[in-house]
C-alpha cells in the first residue's frame, strides 16, 4: 500500500547531500514494541544487525517523523546520531518516481554516525518513541470505494502500521528477517510476519513474540481486539483473527485457508511459511502480506470472498510476498497472481466463464487504455486508477496466458516452480521470468517480452476479403486476408474454421501488417473466426462489444446531464453523484437545458433521471427502443417490467456510435447516494435493476454481429 499525502512544508530548511548515502545491507530486525492505545503512541526500540561494508562510516534511516529518538548504541556503546527532519527525496533515494517519493514523504531521515574497526556484521539498536495517529480516511477524489488512506494509525477501533508508516527505522532497500516483540493492553491481539512464538499475558498486558527467517521487503504490525482460531494444515497453522461480532466466520475462512494453501503447496512449491492468517480490519483492505491477509469488515463479511479474494492473497505468499517484486523493473506479481487465482478459478468452473473473463480483460483494456494514458508493464507499480488496473492486472495476466499457451501447462508450471526455487526470498524482476521460461523451453523469447512488456499498446486485428471456393478435385479452398491495425505485433493468433459437423483450430503465426490467409478441405468451410475466445491480448472492435456501463465510466471525455425538473433532494443527489464520477479537469457537467448536441456528440454522455425530468432523453431516446422503457415509476427492461426499483442501463450513444450511453433512474435520493460509486464495480454489465441497494436482475446486451467471425 502505497497511498500517501505528501506534506513539503516549503519554509522550512532542507537536508541536502552531496552524494547519496550508502545504503547498507540489513540483515534483521528485532523489535521490542509497547503500544498506548489510548494515547496512539509507541514507544520501541530495534536492535539491527548490519552487514558492514567498504566506506560505510554513516548509517542513514527513514523514521516517522512523529517518532523521537531517544538513544542509539552501536555493538552496545552511545553513538553520535543526528535526526533530520526536513529532506529532499531526489538526495538521499535512488528511485525517485512519484509513488516512490510519496512512499517517503511521512518520514525524517536518522544519520547516525559509525565508529571505525567494526566486525562484518554488527549491531546498532534504537530506542524511539512517539505519536502515530493518521485516522483513515477516504481522499479528496476516489473513484474506488475503497480508496483509503493512512498514513499509520494506533487508535481505539485498531492499529495499522505499514512500511510506509515508518515505525521502525528503516532503509531504502533491504531484505532483512524479522523479530518483533509486541505489549498491549489484554484483549488487543497483535499480529505480524512469520511464527508466533509465544504469547503470554501479564499484569493486564499481552505480550507475544513473533519471528520470521526468512527475509522480507518489509514489515506490517495489525493489532485490534480479535477472537483468535486456529487450525493445523500439515505444516502450516492457519489462524483468524476476527472481531467478536464476525467469529461465526472463523470456521469458513479457516477450512478454505487450507484448501489454498494445499492446493497452491502442490501446484506451485511447498507453502513458504509457518503460518497463515485471515486479519479483520477497521477499514476497507483488501492486503497480501507475508503470511497473512488483512481484509476489511465489510469484504471480509461478503460471502463470495472465499470462493475469489481469500484464494488471491494466499497465492500472494508465492507471488510478491516470498519472491519480492523489483519495482525499478514493473510490478509484475499482480497480474500473475490474477492469473493464477481470479482467472484459474473460473477455468475450474468451465470453459465460457473462462473465455468470458479473458473477454473482460480485452474489453477493459479497450475502454479504459489510450494512447494518453498508456505505459509499458515494466513501468507499472501498483493501482492508482482503473486504467493502470486494465494494464498492470489484466495485461499482465493475458502476458502469462499467451505464454502458458505457447509453451504449454508442463513447462508453464516448470518454469514457475523454478522461478520460486531460484528466487524465493529475492527481489525478482521480469528478466528473471524470461530466464526461466527461455531455460525450460529452449526459445528465444526476446521479441515477445520486448513487445509486451517494454512498449506500450496492443494489436487491434480485423479480417478481410474472406472467400470461398470449390476446386475441381473437390477441394474447398478458404481464403482472406488478416489485418493489424494500428502497430504491428508478432502473434499467435487462434483461428477457428467452422464445418457442418466439427470445427478446426489452428494457430498463424504472423508479424505482419497484412497476412494471406490460405486453406484447403476435403470438406465445405461454413466460416471462420479469428480468436473466436479471446486468447490474444487485444484490442476489440467497435463491433465485438456490447454497450456496457464502463463506455461512460472509462471516458475522460463523458459529459454527466442533470434533470431540470426533479425534486430538490434527487436534484443535490444526482448533483453530487456527477461530481463523484467526473474526475477534476475530465468530462463535462450540464444540464438538459443547456447541453448541445455538440457536446452530446463530443464523449460518452451519463443522463441521470427519469424521462418525466430529464429532457435530454428527447435528443438520445432512440437508442433505448426495444430494451428500455419508462412508465411513471414502472420500467421494462430485458423482457422484464420492475415497479419502484432503480435501473441503470448503457446503450450505445445514437449522435457518435463510437462512444457510450448510460442512464440511471434512482427510486429515491437515498437510493442515489448509496449506489453511487458502487457504479464503478458494475462496469462490465450492460444493466443492473435494484431493490434498494441489492441488485436483483443485472446482464450484458449480446453481441449481434462480431466482425471477426465471417459465416457464409
Amino acid at each position: 500500500m502505497r497511498k500517501i499525502i505528501i506534506l513539503f512544508l516549503l519554509l522550512m530548511p532542507v537536508a541536502s547531500f552531496a552524494r547519496k548515502p550508502i545504503i547498507p545491507e540489513i540483515k534483521h530486525h528485532k523489535i521490542e514494541a509497547r503500544l498506548n492505545i489510548q494515547k496512539h503512541t509507541i514507544d520501541a526500540s530495534d536492535e539491527i544487525l548490519v552487514k558492514n561494508r567498504e566506506n560505510l562510516h554513516e548509517l542513514v534511516f527513514f523514521l516517522n517523523r512523529n517518532l523521537r529518538v531517544k538513544a542509539v548504541q552501536v555493538e552496545g556503546n552511545p553513538a553520535e546520531f543526528q535526526v533530520v527532519p526536513e529532506f529532499s527525496a531526489a538526495d538521499v533515494i535512488r528511485d525517485v518516481r512519484k509513488d516512490t517519493k510519496d512512499f517517503y514523504a511521512n518520514a525524517q531521515l536518522l544519520k547516525i554516525t559509525l565508529p571505525p574497526h567494526l566486525l562484518n556484521l554488527f549491531r546498532v539498536k534504537v530506542t524511539y518513541a512517539g505519536k502515530i495517529y493518521d485516522p483513515p480516511h477516504v481522499p479528496a477524489y476516489a473513484r474506488d470505494a475503497a480508496a483509503v488512506e493512512t498514513r499509520g494509525v494506533i487508535g481505539g477501533k485498531g492499529v495499522f502500521l505499514a512500511p510506509e508508516s515508518h515505525w521502525f527505522p528503516a532503509v531504502e532497500t533491504s531484505l532483512a528477517s524479522h523479530e518483533v516483540t509486541t505489549n498491549t493492553p489484554s484483549g488487543w491481539e497483535t499480529v505480524t510476519q512469520g511464527a508466533r512464538i509465544s504469547h503470554k499475558t501479564e499484569d493486564g498486558r499481552l505480550t507475544v513474540h513473533w519471528k520470521n527467517d526468512h527475509p522480507a521487503d518489509g514489515l506490517y504490525l495489525i493489532a485490534g481486539r480479535y477472537d483468535v482460531r486456529e487450525l493445523q494444515a500439515g505444516p502450516v497453522t492457519i489462524y483468524t483473527y476476527v472481531f467478536p461480532e464476525d467469529t461465526a466466520l472463523a470456521e469458513k475462512y479457516l477450512t478454505y485457508s487450507a484448501k489454498y494453501v494445499k492446493m497452491y503447496s502442490k501446484l506451485l512449491n511447498p507453502y513458504p511459511y509457518k503460518k497463515f492468517a485471515v486479519v479483520e480490519n477497521f477499514f476497507p483492505t483488501g492486503y497480501g502480506m507475508p503470511s497473512y491477509t488483512v481484509l476489511g469488515q465489510t469484504v471480509l463479511r461478503l460471502p463470495f470472498i472465499v470462493y475469489t479474494s481469500l484464494g488471491h492473497e494466499i497465492l500472494h505468499n508465492w507471488w510478491g510476498n516470498s519472491v519480492f517484486v523489483d519495482y525499478a523493473t514493473g510490478n509484475w506479481c499482480e497480474g500473475l497472481t490474477m492469473y493464477m487465482a481470479d482467472y484459474y478459478y473460473k477455468t475450474l468452473r468451465g470453459p465460457e466463464q473462462a473465455k468470458e473473463y479473458r473477454y473482460g480483460i480485452d474489453r477493459n483494456y479497450t475502454l479504459y487504455v489510450n494512447d494518453k494514458n498508456d505505459f509499458p508493464l515494466d513501468r507499472f507499480l501498483n493501482r492508482t486508477a482503473m486504467y493502470t488496473r486494465m494494464i498492470g492486472y489484466g495485461k499482465s495476466a493475458m502476458v502469462f496466458h499467451m505464454l502458458r499457451r505457447w509453451v504449454g501447462d508442463a513447462q508453464f508450471y516448470e518454469a514457475l516452480r523454478n522461478f520460486i526455487r531460484h528466487k524465493q526470498f529475492q527481489i525478482a524482476g521480469w528478466a528473471d521470468i524470461q530466464k526461466e521460461f527461455e531455460a525450460v523451453s529452449g526459445l528465444n523469447m526476446t521479441v515477445y517480452f520486448d513487445q509486451w512488456v517494454h512498449k506500450t499498446g496492443a494489436p487491434r486485428l480485423e479480417i478481410k476479403d474472406v472467400s470461398r471456393h470449390k476446386t475441381s478435385g473437390q477441394k474447398w479452398t478458404l481464403g482472406g486476408n488478416l489485418l493489424q491495425k494500428e502497430r504491428v505485433f508478432r502473434l499467435r493468433v487462434p483461428i477457428q474454421v467452422y464445418f457442418r459437423s466439427d470445427t478446426l483450430d489452428t494457430v498463424l503465426v504472423t508479424a505482419q501488417a497484412k497476412t494471406p490467409l490460405s486453406f484447403s478441405f476435403d470438406q465445405k468451410p461454413l466460416g471462420i473466426g479469428i480468436d473466436p475466445d479471446y486468447n490474444v491480448m487485444r484490442r476489440l472492435n467497435h463491433g465485438e462489444m456490447s454497450p456496457v456501463l464502463s463506455l461512460a465510466l472509462s471516458d475522460e471525455n463523458a459529459v454527466i446531464v442533470l434533470p431540470s425538473r426533479s425534486t430538490p433532494e434527487f436534484a443535490e443527489a444526482y448533483r453530487l453523484l456527477a461530481h463523484q464520477l467526473i474526475p477534476p479537469g475530465d468530462g463535462m457537467i450540464k444540464s438538459d437545458v443547456e447541453v448541445t448536441n455538440a457536446d452530446l456528440k463530443s464523449g460518452s454522455v451519463f443522463v441521470l433521471g427519469s424521462p418525466e425530468e430529464n429532457a435530454v432523453y428527447g435528443k438520445m431516446g432512440a437508442a433505448l427502443k426495444g430494451r428500455l422503457a419508462f412508465r411513471g415509476k414502472t420500467v421494462s427492461l430485458a423482457g422484464n417490467t420492475y415497479t419502484g426499483k432503480s435501473v441503470i442501463a448503457a446503450f450505445w450513444n445514437p449522435l457518435n456510435r463510437q462512444k457510450g450511453l448510460c442512464v440511471f433512474q434512482a427510486a429515491s435520493p437515498k437510493v442515489v447516494r448509496s449506489l453511487g460509486m458502487k457504479m464503478m464495480h458494475y462496469g462490465k454489465y450492460s444493466y443492473l435493476v435494484f431493490d434498494g441497494t441489492k441488485a436483483i436482475a443485472k446482464g450484458e446486451w449480446p453481441v449481434k454481429e462480431n466482425p471477426l467471425i465471417v459465416k457464409f
